[in-house]
């Protein structure tokens, strides 16, 4: 089987993304808020009994709404992350064979000065947390990997789509990573641990 589910769909590197997987598999289903809510629950929504993916990218907006006030501001890519936490759990418990490639991003990876990382905690945070419960989910059967497409433009970005796509044929053996596209060439395929746990 070759099913692909795709979250997110109207960013131009979503619309790449779909052109990638067409070139792959005709049997695509596409969400975002045109035909989801990630303020409602998920299972009134999607029918997760039958016909689950073998395939999944998401590649959905955690950016802060504006005009929020400074606590609130946060409620939105938190709702977010647990929408796609539950998804996860559910493709946990199915005990089926999927791969799942989630957009993130390597600022939690990174060194960086004092002040940038001062700057950008809220940003910093909310990848944490979407990498901590996102990650989590990763087993034998259900491998869930993170890609950061660092740097992405109009010039890279169907060669980064291909990447993606690639990934979800080819995972790494690498239990919970993270990989950024932007690397040198020399470690293009280095694959990082997110989390390193004991057996």
């Amino acid at each position: 089987m070759n099913r692909v589910w795709l979250f997110g769909e109207t960013s131009d590197f979503s619309k790449t993304l779909l052109r990638a997987i067409r070139e792959k598999t005709s049997d695509v289903q596409t969400f975002g808020r045109r035909n989801i809510s990630y303020d409602e629950d998920l299972r009134t929504q999607i029918s997760l009994n039958e016909n689950l993916p073998d395939k999944v990218i998401i590649n959905v907006n955690l950016g802060f709404t504006w005009g929020k006030t400074k606590a609130l501001k946060w409620v939105d890519p938190l709702q977010v992350i647990y929408f796609i936490s539950e998804l996860l759990k559910a493709f946990h418990e199915s005990n089926k064979d999927i791969t799942v490639v989630y957009i993130t991003s390597s600022i939690t990876m990174g060194v960086c000065p004092e002040q940038y990382f001062l700057k950008h905690k809220d940003y910093v945070s909310i990848r944490h947390v979407q990498q901590t419960m996102w990650s989590a989910y990763t087993s034998d059967k259900l491998k869930v990997l993170a890609v950061s497409p660092s740097n992405v433009n109009t010039d890279n970005m169907e060669k980064y789509a291909e990447r993606i796509v690639g990934f979800l044929y080819n995972p790494p053996s690498v239990r919970k990573p993270i990989i950024d596209l932007n690397q040198h060439k020399s470690i293009r395929d280095e694959w990082f641990e997110l989390y390193k746990l004991d057996k």
